[in-house]
């Protein structure tokens, strides 16, 4: 980064872009290969500071952060304080409801220049204290880097203070379209003499694919500028070319940049311009000197009159040179002599020709265990090596070697037919090497020794010793060399499925179904109402029905469930432990006016800083006289095997939790069972009413707005309850957000939700925790939830911020939160109004091979059934989400007739309350006109390729594999490393003063 100077740069302009610290982000990684030396990685490809985030805390929550400021730094000046503040609140209070500041309008024009002025005055006296703090850039992402390896090792620590250089070179550009400058380049060549005899026999298609306008440079201008650039990835910039320089060795274009909705963009370059030729050796950074060139008579130039205006293709962030780990192959010209890599490698024709000299050095005459030592040394050239040599654990001397022969679970750099580690060591065992890696590997971290030539019959006693090693099992998350390059072999299907076939088995209308934790094809049906119903599923393709008597429930509770259009029984699940302990609990709405039982404290308090008489009459009534419950059942008594039980005892065993709801809507009720940890996950809305006026969500001391985790099984006493302040029989577990955050009321897992209608573990990833979040005016969302993650609302709809129209609980700034934003969602606009606002259901990922086409998708719908959509996880354990539309359709040959929406191709299925998963992992639609499960889509006309294959494919994303487990490392590895560069402007905005 170089040595700091009290110097400052009083071009640096502060704008809203600077203000809001909106941050570039990495999403699509051009090629997701890891190895032990790295060249070069160009574009990573940038979307919005939104993705990254949430991808991270999704992964590490707070384990992982970015240094920007020293630990040892001396508290901010009071005038940086302050001028700092008034500048973020001029912007947040001039804020259009879009979600665009626009500082042509009004006096925010020259309030802001105002500002503007006294920001520069301000920093400029503090330059030496500004300069003083700042983490060096490479340090800072040394230290994140050491933060990752420690979190994939499973283990926390603190950075040490290794000094290690990353990101030579980082700049920001715009691209220029290749065929709008040949066009030009033509035109001045019929125009110009000069410039036709210039372009004779030039071939300029290599540099014009690389043509670009620099924006910022981090040598030069710091790499916050690099990062400020990467809000406007993928938009069009104009650029206008004003005139032609070429000399000997450079040509290039002089640019004017234009303006982003409305938003100058101007380079940090003193000369911006598009470089287009070199030669002679020169290289592209030297066209700088053009203008001085032309000046001394060295260099050309042609006027460009009128300029001439091409749109830049995008705004793009470029990495070069990084070293260390994670880093990707080299692109070869040309095949490697020795070892047998073409296209990408990790060897160069230097390491190979190295390679080459180390195997004959070794002098092994016998000739097939020559030919496998040979493989073993080139897996350093294999693009995969990091992962082969385990460099993120211990590296090692010699690579994993496979010594299991199951083809079915091998995690190997291909399919094995034979233990290639006993294949070694039956070919090599008695023939003699020098310098053999094997004994080298077996002296590391111990004294040194000679190596000279010896047998692996001198050091190991039999294949099993020598395999316990160098041997990797098959079966273990690493992968292992077999003899063979690594391939993929899974890979994830991006193209939208052409829609989902349903097939309607029940005419009733549920909003809960819980399959039955014995696995057989029951399940449990719960409607508003407060009726819970065991019923046999038919089976796929038997052309039956939900078969249970309707007038014979399992469980009764509409004598306490008060039901109506936001209330009633709102959720069902069963204890982890069921077939054993016949333990269920049941979530519901009651009235305490009608119900005595039904009382409990209200979650407007003083605690809280709600005044329930502030509130008034709501509906006509009281607040909290509606109350959320969760109360614990158990199967009749009669039965001696719970799972053989056909009812329940009515009576509760136990009320778990009790609150009074201030309002008379959003207060979701759905509960599950985390699948890993056995606790109970209780999702709670913002309490109700238009905007949540009284901050409920972001309140740290509301459960409204929230999701709780509750312990079920360690019941606490009634001092305890007490002492805690808890709402009701239940205990907080020891690792709950709280642990760390003392601000944090206990019971709270995640926050800043408004109404989380329907949320689903991943059958198969259970960390991938989705739920439904109703939208108030915009945008309707799914979000990954993550332990203590804020999502944002009321701060935030969507993306976008949120401007309540009354605030008697107060405002809580987008400045001091780090809103983790949804994954997937779809805007109001993109439904069909005519039905009534949009409102989102929360769905799964689909884990059934019925269709194979839908495998691994996160499905979710609209409420109002007239839409659905199908969410593509992409890369593979990345949290980066593609939706697309799905269609649906009814089979003909359901069991029961489906009903038709007039001129539409789409079934009615009313209102869509809930998806279902059973114990088969089929799934299932619960709608207000009846049941409905996904079947065939060949019974609907629905195209999938798979689908003939599915017995003996694996389904297209999501599912498990070899080179699925790797790209699952590599993607999160590489994509962390190169995101990092500008993750550091999260934790604290200042301008950047090389």
């Amino acid at each position: 980064m170089g040595s700091m100077s009290t110097k400052l740069d009083l071009n640096w302009t502060p704008n809203k872009t600077n203000v809001r610290g909106l941050l570039a982000t990495c999403n699509r990684l051009k090629d997701q290969i890891n190895c032990l030396k790295f060249e070069e990685f160009e574009n990573p490809g940038l979307t919005s500071q939104r993705s990254l985030r949430m991808s991270l805390l999704v992964r590490f929550g707070a384990r992982v952060r970015m240094p920007l400021l020293k630990t040892d730094r001396k508290p901010l000046p009071d005038p940086l304080k302050n001028i700092l503040e008034e500048g973020i609140n001029l912007y947040i209070l001039h804020k259009s409801r879009h979600g665009r500041a626009e500082p042509n309008k009004g006096s925010y024009a020259k309030d802001w220049v105002d500002w503007e002025k006294r920001l520069k005055e301000v920093i400029f006296r503090h330059a030496d204290y500004l300069n003083s703090i700042q983490v060096p850039f490479e340090f800072a992402v040394k230290q994140v880097t050491e933060q990752l390896k420690d979190v994939i090792k499973g283990k926390v620590r603190t950075p040490d203070s290794e000094k290690r250089r990353f990101g030579n070179l980082v700049f920001a550009a715009v691209t220029l379209p290749v065929l709008d400058i040949r066009c030009l380049l033509n035109k001045l060549a019929s125009t110009n003499a000069e410039v036709e005899t210039f372009l004779k026999g030039k071939e300029l298609e290599k540099n014009l694919t690389k043509a670009h306008v620099t924006l910022a440079h981090k040598r030069s201008h710091g790499v916050t500028a690099v990062a400020s650039y990467g809000v406007y990835h993928q938009l069009k910039v104009p650029v206008e070319l004003t005139a032609l320089f070429f000399s000997d060795n450079l040509a290039a274009f002089e640019a004017q940049l234009g303006s982003i909705n409305g938003e100058k963009i101007s380079s940090k370059n003193q000369w911006p311009h598009a470089t287009i030729w070199t030669g002679g050796g020169a290289s592209a950074k030297e066209a700088n000197t053009l203008p001085q060139l032309h000046a001394e008579g060295k260099a050309k130039r042609l006027d460009i009159d009128p300029p001439f205006t091409v749109n830049g293709q995008d705004v793009r962030v470029y990495i070069f040179s990084l070293t260390g780990f994670n880093v990707a192959p080299v692109g070869l010209k040309t095949p490697l002599a020795f070892c047998p890599y073409s296209g990408n490698s990790c060897c160069n024709a230097t390491g190979d020709a190295e390679l080459q000299q180390q195997y004959i050095s070794m002098n092994i005459s016998d000739s097939a265990c020559g030919n496998l030592i040979k493989s073993i040394l080139c897996t350093k050239c294999d693009p995969y090596s990091a992962d082969l040599f385990t460099i993120e654990t211990n590296a090692r001397i010699v690579p994993v070697l496979c010594n299991s022969s199951s083809p079915s679970t091998e995690k190997s750099s291909s399919v094995a037919s034979v233990d290639f580690c006993t294949e070694v060591w039956n070919a090599c065992k008695n023939v003699s090497m020098w310098n053999s890696p094997f004994l080298m590997a077996s002296a590391q971290g111990s004294s040194a020794r000679e190596v000279s030539s010896s047998k692996l019959l001198d050091e190991w006693q039999s294949a099993t010793d020598f395999c316990r090693t160098f041997g990797g099992s098959v079966n273990s998350e690493a992968i292992c060399f077999n003899g063979k390059s690594v391939l993929f072999n899974n890979t994830v299907d991006l193209s939208p499925p052409h829609g989902m076939c349903l097939e309607k088995i029940g005419n009733g209308s549920y909003l809960n179904m819980a399959p039955h934790p014995d696995g057989s094809n029951r399940v449990f049906l719960s409607n508003q109402d407060g009726m819970i119903w065991l019923s046999t599923i038919p089976a796929q393709g038997s052309g039956g029905t939900l078969d249970f008597d309707e007038s014979n429930p399992f469980l009764d509770l509409t004598d306490i469930v008060h039901s109506d259009a936001e209330f009633g029984l709102m959720g069902l699940a069963f204890h982890p432990n069921f077939t054993n302990n016949g333990r269920f609990f049941v979530s519901f709405n009651c009235d305490k006016v009608q119900v005595a039982s039904c009382s409990g404290r209200c979650s407007c308090n003083s605690e809280v800083g709600c005044d329930p008489s502030k509130i008034g009459l709501v509906d006509g009534t009281q607040p909290c006289r509606y109350q959320s419950v969760i109360s614990e059942f158990t199967v009749n008594s009669s039965s001696s095997t719970p799972s053989e039980a056909t009812s329940a005892i009515p009576s509760e065993v136990r009320r778990i939790f009790t609150m009074g709801l201030p309002y008379t809507g959003h207060h979701a009720g759905q509960i599950l069972f985390g699948p890993e940890d056995g606790y109970l996950y209780f999702m709670m809305g913002d309490g109700g009413n238009n905007g949540d006026p009284f901050n409920f969500a972001q309140n740290k001391k509301s459960l409204l707005g929230k999701i709780m985790r509750l312990d079920v099984d360690q019941l606490p006493s009634s001092s305890e309850i007490n002492d805690l302040g808890l709402w009701g029989n239940y205990s907080i577990p020891k690792d709950n957000p709280s642990a760390v955050d003392n601000g944090l009321q206990s019971e709270i897992w995640a926050l800043g939700l408004r109404n989380p209608w329907r949320c689903s573990f991943d059958s198969k990833r259970s960390n991938y925790f989705f739920c439904g979040d109703v939208g108030e005016e915009a945008y309707e969302e799914i979000d990954l939830i993550t332990k203590g993650g804020n999502y944002g609302w009321r701060v935030y709809e969507g993306y976008n911020l949120f401007h309540p129209s009354r605030t008697p609980g107060g405002n809580t700034s987008a400045n001091s939160i780090d809103p983790i934003f949804p994954v997937m969602g779809y805007n109001h606009t993109s439904v069909n109004k005519n039905t009534g606002s949009a409102s989102i259901t929360g769905g799964y990922v689909y884990r059934s091979n019925i269709d194979p086409c839908l495998s691994g998708r996160f499905l979710y719908a609209d409420l109002y059934g007239e839409a659905m959509w199908a969410g593509t996880e992409a890369p593979e354990d990345s949290g980066i989400y593609n939706s697309t539309n799905l269609p649906f359709a009814c089979s003909k040959d359901s069991p029961i007739a489906c009903d038709d929406v007039e001129d539409s191709t789409l079934p009615s299925l009313g209102i869509l309350y809930s998806f279902a998963q059973d114990n088969n992992m089929d799934l299932y639609v619960l709608a207000s006109k009846g049941v409905y499960r996904v079947v065939s889509p060949s019974r609907c006309n629905f195209t999938c390729l798979a689908e003939s294959h599915a017995g003996d494919a694996s389904p297209p994303p999501g599912t498990s594999s070899s080179a699925a487990d790797l790209k699952k490392m590599v993607q999160l590895k590489v994509m962390l490393l190169l995101c990092s560069f500008v993750i550091c402007l999260a934790s604290f905005w200042v301008p950047n003063l090389e």
